[in-house]
């Protein structure tokens, strides 16, 4: 049980950004927010443009991971029965008529 706690706290630091990153961030939405203010109304609107562009694209094309279609459902109440394998033909000769026919 010891060694269960142990390992939670480990990967609750590891999981959690340190401080100083936690900083880093606030400073670096603080100056974008200041940036924001500092537009004029033409920039805005340039600025939500390219965004618009930015979002729509995003939903046409994927650059991130891969993503892999789940299988359809199969709906049919009854499932086809495997087929029986065909028996082969050994020993098959033509026939007089010009057919194959098992000579077993």
């Amino acid at each position: 049980m010891l060694a269960a706690t142990g390992l939670d706290d480990w990967a609750r630091e590891k999981a959690l950004p340190s401080e100083e990153e936690i900083a880093r961030v606030k400073h670096l939405i603080a100056r974008v927010e200041d940036d924001l203010d500092q537009l004029t109304d033409t920039e805005r609107h340039e600025l939500e443009e390219a965004i618009t562009l930015v979002r729509r694209s995003r939903r046409v094309v994927s650059l991130g991971m891969p993503h892999v279609r789940q299988p359809s459902p199969d709906l049919r109440l009854e499932r086809p029965r495997p087929r029986k394998p065909r028996e082969s033909c050994r020993h098959a000769a033509p026939s007089s008529t010009g057919t194959v026919t098992s000579s077993a």
